[in-house]
């Protein structure tokens, strides 16, 4: 299972999945540390964070909104 990681409450990590459904994962049963818009994905049980697919989910969010910001 794969998907973004929305928000941050407190403990939960308020995560968006592939199809678009929204679940709620207690942060100690991520490994490692997250933040806003990383992909995070479930492997037997356990929540982590791709880093690859985050690196390139945020240069393809750059990409697409370079020209909002330029006059």
């Amino acid at each position: 299972m794969k998907g973004i990681v929305d928000r941050i409450e407190e403990d939960i990590v308020v995560c968006v999945l592939e199809d678009e459904s929204v679940i709620y994962i207690n942060i100690e049963d991520i490994e490692g540390t997250v933040e806003e818009n990383d992909v995070i994905v479930e492997e037997d049980g356990v929540w982590k964070k791709d880093e690859a697919e985050t690196k390139e989910r945020l240069e393809y969010m750059k990409e697409i909104t370079k020209d909002m910001w330029e006059n």
